[in-house]
């Protein structure tokens, strides 16, 4: 008899209300990344409850609405478009998204 396998995948539950409408949703690499309708970006470390934290986007919701996010597979790149064609890149660790000029589009 071979041993019983561990499940690749293993669904678990997190404790957060959303303070406004969830725009896009991204996972890799333990982190939960949340773009929300305020422009503010909600970033939950999967392992540690405790580690949840809230970047807001320096714009104003008429101004710049999220579109779309991408995250790298190691969690540290993250990439934020608008349906403005502006497009802001966070690092983490940092505490607020740069705009990238030279990206628009």
């Amino acid at each position: 008899m071979s041993a019983p396998q561990q499940p690749i995948f293993d669904l678990g539950q997190v404790q957060y209300s959303l303070p406004a409408r969830l725009i896009s949703l991204v996972v890799s690499s333990d982190i939960l990344a949340m773009g929300l309708a305020n422009n503010v970006l909600v970033l939950l470390e999967l392992s540690r409850d405790d580690q949840v934290f809230t970047l807001p986007i320096p714009r104003k919701p008429a101004d710049f609405a999220i579109h779309k996010m991408f995250l790298d597979p190691s969690g540290r790149h993250l990439l934020i478009t608008s349906a403005q064609g502006e497009n802001y890149y966070l690092f983490r660790g940092w505490k607020k998204p740069r705009l990238l000029k030279g990206f628009k589009m």
